[in-house]
């Protein structure tokens, strides 16, 4: 689970991914995304869940900054991590 972003670095909130963005049809189709910039791993699909709730409520600037924390470079991580 994790934000997404689009061409122009928009954040576009939640998804359990399990393929590459740009393949599903829906959310990343409606809203051009097409990397992974941030992911976090769970045990049970109601974890990812419950934590993607609780995501939605934060403001933009935090989203921003948990991405900048976790991937300083805005890399596309769906090749190169492990998911």
């Amino acid at each position: 689970m994790g934000p997404c972003t689009s061409a122009r670095r928009t954040i576009c909130g939640g998804a359990s991914l399990n393929t590459r963005p740009t393949t599903c049809p829906g959310f990343t189709a409606k809203y051009g995304v097409t990397q992974l910039v941030y992911y976090e791993g769970f045990e049970t699909r109601d974890e990812a869940r419950l934590r993607e709730r609780h995501m939605k409520k934060w403001n933009r600037a935090w989203k921003l900054a948990l991405i900048e924390r976790f991937n300083p470079g805005w890399r596309d991580l769906f090749e190169t991590e492990a998911l």
